[in-house]
């Protein structure tokens, strides 16, 4: 037969065992964002055109989107972009890209992008009092790092922003619904 002061004693070692267990993961998950948010850096400010950056919204956009990046007037060379860190709105990847004249030009898949401007105009709607023939432009982020540029450690990051034209010909889609 045990002794029940060893039982209480084998749990309370086994609860303090866990307790520091735990103490210690929650430690390096805050230390690791500390040094990831510590070492992180303001991004690099980046110019971004879309092409095309206007569409009529029953014409579903283009197969493939082109977004142009550009440094600001010689703040960075846009040679040095890391293609394979592109991301429009933080979330949707390039699918492809290249260097020419001074830019670098993302491509993206049509579909997707043309699915964030859909959620974007179903969250914010149309602006009220604009007409059939106005186009809106609705503002989208594209950001990524640079690798091998000169003064900058790889994985400097930038960011951008540019903006989408879409002008609803045949009516507005139905306003967003009411904030809970």
């Amino acid at each position: 037969m045990a002794n029940p002061q060893t039982k209480e004693s084998v749990i309370h070692m086994k609860a303090k065992s866990l307790t520091i267990v735990v103490a210690f993961g929650l430690l390096a998950i805050i230390s690791g964002a500390f040094l990831l948010t510590s070492q992180g850096q303001e991004p690099l400010d980046a110019v971004i055109k879309f092409d095309p950056n206007f569409i009529e919204w029953d014409t579903f956009g283009p197969p493939t989107w082109k977004v142009w990046i550009q440094a600001p007037a010689s703040a960075w060379n846009a040679r040095y972009v890391d293609g394979s860190s592109v991301l429009f709105e933080h979330t949707v990847p390039a699918i492809d890209g290249y260097y020419e004249n001074g830019k670098w030009i993302a491509i993206f898949d049509g579909q997707a992008i043309f699915n964030i401007l859909s959620s974007k105009i179903g969250h914010m709607g149309v602006p009220p009092d604009i007409s059939t023939k106005t186009p809106v432009h609705y503002y989208f982020t594209v950001s990524g790092t640079l690798v091998g540029a000169k003064g900058y450690p790889d994985g400097t990051p930038f960011e951008g922003e540019g903006w989408i034209a879409v002008r609803f010909v045949n009516g507005f889609p139905s306003p967003p619904p009411p904030a809970p």
